[in-house]
């Protein structure tokens, strides 16, 4: 098959790759708001008084890392970022990979390519349970490229957990509702995993972005190469062509004076 059409291919479906993962970003964005939302209102009903070590993580605990790369290389930095974010972990931490590329030089609670991810999330959420209801740590970070636009590509470190709500600076909360029969704690616990769960999909779907983006960037530089490439290689075949038709007549010229020299003779 031809290269430049194979890279062709590759460039496009990069692109397309973007547009599906910022859809689905804004997707998660608009219900984890709505979670969080639920969560501030609860919070701040003055009918009821909250245990607020339930939002509050223990100081001096370890954190949850979950670095987040991809599977297949061709995509620029992205990798590279993460795992130079990556050495510097410590034992002390749970560290959750997601990528084939992403090495760890500290021992991993769990490891899943980008497929897995999709298909076995289930294994993510029962770890972010494990942290919320322990109450022993001291917070959850995700590390990945964070796609802004399709000039600026940057790797960061994103605390989720504690998370903070915004609010309007003039809202004010005037529900006073009440919760009988039912665990406050347990609900807001709840709340917080699938809160915090929304954080994830948006970080690994965003990280796809990154990916594709730089990706897309490489195939576009893959294709200019060719083309010089292809440029160059009609310029040799046209000078070959010119060089024999050159030797042609140079030949046919001192055939001419040979046989005109020998006539004279």
């Amino acid at each position: 098959m031809n290269l430049k059409a194979i890279v062709k291919v590759m460039n496009f479906h990069a692109i397309m790759r973007v547009d599906k993962a910022n859809r689905q970003a804004m997707r998660y964005k608009t219900l984890e708001a709505e979670v969080l939302r639920m969560i501030d209102l609860i919070q701040n009903n003055r009918n009821l008084i909250l245990d607020k070590r339930i939002l509050n993580p223990s100081p001096n605990g370890p954190r949850l890392r979950i670095y987040i790369g991809s599977d297949m290389g061709f995509c620029g930095a992205v990798n590279t970022s993460v795992n130079a974010m990556l050495e510097n972990e410590t034992k002390k931490n749970t560290i959750i990979i997601i990528g084939k590329k992403i090495h760890s030089p500290v021992p991993v609670r769990l490891c899943m390519t980008r497929d897995e991810f999709d298909e076995h999330y289930e294994q993510v959420v029962e770890v972010i349970e494990e942290v919320i209801h322990s109450k022993k740590y001291s917070g959850i970070d995700i590390c990945y490229d964070h796609f802004y636009n399709f000039s600026h590509i940057e790797p960061i470190m994103k605390t989720i957990f504690p998370m903070e709500i915004e609010r309007d600076e003039f809202e004010t909360y005037e529900e006073d509702f009440s919760i009988e029969g039912g665990d406050v704690g347990s609900l807001m616990e709840e709340l917080l995993t699938t809160a915090l769960n929304y954080e994830v999909k948006v970080a690994a779907v965003v990280s796809y972005a990154s990916e594709n983006v730089l990706r897309e960037a490489a195939t576009n530089e893959s294709m200019k190469r060719i083309e010089e490439m292809e440029v160059q290689e009609l310029w040799q075949h046209h000078k070959e062509i010119n060089e024999l038709a050159s030797r042609k007549v140079t030949d046919s010229y001192l055939k001419t004076r040979h046989r005109e020299a020998a006539k004279r003779k």
